[in-house]
């Protein structure tokens, strides 16, 4: 018999797979952090360890249940990911599983551990930060007969950052019984909360119970309709919780040509929560009212005309009270709705010719009951896209679209800023094929946005951003083993305000940017390949004058050289390793002009380099089985500042049972 073995001591994990294991099985996830670290050992004793004993008595059960228990087999998938970028750790794990032991009798476990640490500066005081978050659910059920199951359920999560810890555990009987199309569930038991801060520590416990009625009834032929009302009701000792939700879903496809979803909710609550320092909290009542409604429908008109209509509506209401009817400071009754909607029409012409229009509307409103924070916010579009297949060598696809956005809010508030924002965009696409090896692809825009202010005294602040790009690519493939990949781009900025466009004002700036990608891929071996890259790139940034047209006075200007040479190698099908090597230079000016003879220079700035060599390692067993191990070293200069050296690395792991 073949054995499953953790090495929870070590960054390597030996897994394999069950030999009742079916592979079509529901995967199970595992992720686990595999390294050793140094901490606070105090810290180790409340959280660390904490998570990692219940993490490992957790995998214990499981692997001998499934050893133990004879019925259906024991399916798995491993998942672990660890990454590191400079003093950034975090580790990332999750278990998620279920089993059918016998006949009705099935069990479910699911589980996600996830940690960072940010290492302290050499140059700092300040001690390492830690955060870790992690739980765990698992449930038993058992079928008496077709219309009634009983189980029991337990979960818990962990919630750590710093001296801060907040422990959340519950647990329960679950019974659920359906007749004639009504499944009714409901859930009793406890829910206990344990907080410890730096100032203090606090424990609330309680009854909780969960009541959930739902019923899918049968209205029209292929439709699905389902219709649920659900209670939840915590009584802990200070701050309990109840709440109410109605739904009603409803959705209908018919022949695959027309289709209408629906979603409509209802909910209700009433929450007590701690405000201030824990040890002398306040205890203060939230209650929340929500409305949402969803509608998707897509149909198709006379002349082939596909007609696509969305709507969404969401309202929310909070209501707070404090203790002697007093509320916390901060805490303010309010109030949002939003609702959008979009239209879309679009009609295919003699299957080369593809013609769509649209209009978005999106509305919001935040009132704070008076307070300095209300506003509104309204928004219209209207565009258009074309995709045409001129002949078999090219096609075009063109876009465009029109809006206007408006902020309103009331002039004692804090955010008085009304104005309104006109945006125009234009994107297009020309793709020629001059043969099966050589291609060209054209792109290029135009985007502008035009911010106009309401208020006479913020008028001044009105102005354009316009935003213009030309990107053509070519490929050849001169060779079955060579591919040369060749691209420009070239890229400004304008930002100009409507009242200083005639004056020499500092506000009105722009920045510019050309770059030249070069690619050549060369297949040395069916298993060997090599990608070598360069790209040069301009880029420079100044005040924009106004003289008949527009003129820069340049303020800085940079060039950069990257090269970057890689290799794929597979020495079997199931193994790859990719070095690859980058190397970076780069030269700041900056420019002056003399007030007095008013002759223009520059001098250099910055002299920056960066060397990077990285490793990847990948091995597949299958579509779903893989291990990846990835690092990089990183050494940079600038003469601005001091060598600087990182460190990155990556693992992965992901394993079906």
């Amino acid at each position: 018999m073949k054995k499953c073995k953790v090495n929870y001591n070590r960054t390597d994990i030996i897994l394999k797979p069950h030999p009742l294991c079916p592979h079509q099985g529901e995967p199970l996830y595992i992720a686990w952090r595999g390294e050793n670290r140094g901490r606070d050992k105090n810290r180790d004793t409340q959280v660390y360890s904490c998570l990692s004993k219940m993490f490992r008595s957790v995998i214990q059960i499981l692997v001998i249940m499934s050893f133990v228990l004879p019925r259906n087999a024991f399916c798995a998938q491993l998942r672990l990911d660890f990454s590191q970028d400079n003093r950034t750790y975090i580790w990332n794990t999750s278990l998620d599983c279920g089993r059918e032991v016998d006949q009705g009798l099935s069990w479910g476990f699911s589980s996600a551990i996830n940690s960072m640490l940010i290492k302290r500066s050499v140059f700092s005081n300040n001690q390492d930060r830690w955060q870790d978050d992690g739980k765990i659910n698992l449930n038993l059920n058992y079928a008496l007969t077709s219309r009634l199951k009983i189980g029991a359920l337990f979960s818990q999560n962990i919630n750590s950052l710093e001296k801060r810890k907040v422990t959340s555990s519950e647990y329960g009987i679950i019974t659920e019984y359906s007749i004639s199309g009504v499944r009714l569930v409901q859930i009793i038991g406890g829910k206990d909360i344990d907080r410890r801060l730096k100032e203090g520590k606090r424990k609330d416990s309680g009854f909780n119970h969960r009541l959930e009625i739902s019923h899918s009834p049968h209205i029209f032929s292929e439709s699905v309709t389902h219709i649920s009302l659900s209670q939840n009701n915590s009584h802990l000792s200070n701050i309990p919780l109840l709440e109410r939700d109605l739904s009603v879903s409803f959705s209908r496809n018919s022949s695959g040509e027309d289709s209408l979803e629906f979603f409509y909710l209802e909910s209700w609550s009433k929450k007590k929560f701690y405000s201030g320092v824990l040890t002398d909290s306040q205890i203060n009542t939230q209650r929340k009212t929500q409305r949402m409604i969803n509608l998707r429908s897509s149909t198709q008109v006379p002349f082939k005309v596909r007609v696509d209509f969305d709507f969404d509506f969401v309202s929310s209401r909070y209501k707070y009270f404090g203790e002697q009817d007093l509320g916390s400071p901060g805490l303010t009754d309010n109030f949002s709705d939003s609702q959008n909607f979009s239209l879309k029409i679009k009609r295919q012409f003699f299957k080369r010719l593809i013609l769509a229009s649209f209009y978005k509307y999106l509305e919001t409103d935040e009132d704070y009951t008076g307070d300095q924070k209300d506003q509104k916010m309204k928004n219209g579009e209207l565009g258009g896209n074309l995709g045409i297949r001129i002949s078999e060598k090219d096609s075009l696809y063109l876009t465009t679209s029109i809006g206007v956005t408006s902020f309103y809010a009331p002039e004692v508030s804090a955010r008085f800023n009304d104005r309104d924002i006109l945006t125009l965009f234009a994107w297009g696409e020309y793709l020629h094929v001059f043969s099966p090896i050589f291609s060209l692809r054209l792109e290029g825009g135009f985007r502008n946005f035009h911010q106009v202010y309401i208020s006479n005294r913020l008028s001044a602040n009105n102005n354009h951003n316009q935003t213009y790009v030309l990107s053509p690519t070519l490929i050849w493939r001169p060779h079955p083993k060579l591919d040369l990949k060749q691209n420009y781009n070239i890229q400004a900025n304008y930002i100009y305000y409507d009242y200083e466009k005639s004056i020499e004002s500092t506000k009105n700036r722009l920045f510019r940017r050309g770059s030249s990608n070069t690619s050549i891929s060369y297949r040395l071996f069916p298993r060997v390949s090599f990608v070598f890259g360069y790209i040069y790139r301009y880029e420079d940034y100044g005040q924009l004058i106004w003289k008949d047209q527009w003129v820069q006075k340049p303020s800085w200007e940079r060039r950069t050289h990257t090269f970057s040479l890689s290799m794929q190698y597979m020495p079997a099908k199931s193994w790859a390793f990719s070095p690859e090597y980058i190397y970076e230079k780069r030269k700041s000016w900056d420019h002056f002009t003399d007030l007095v003879t008013l002759k223009k220079s520059r001098a250099l700035g910055d002299k920056f380099s960066r060397n990077m060599i990285s490793l990847s390692c990948k091995y597949f067993v299958d579509d779903r089985n893989y291990i990846s191990l990835s690092g990089a070293h990183r050494v940079q200069k600038s003469t601005m500042g001091a060598e600087e050296t990182s460190d990155f690395a990556t693992v992965s792991v992901s394993r079906v049972f």
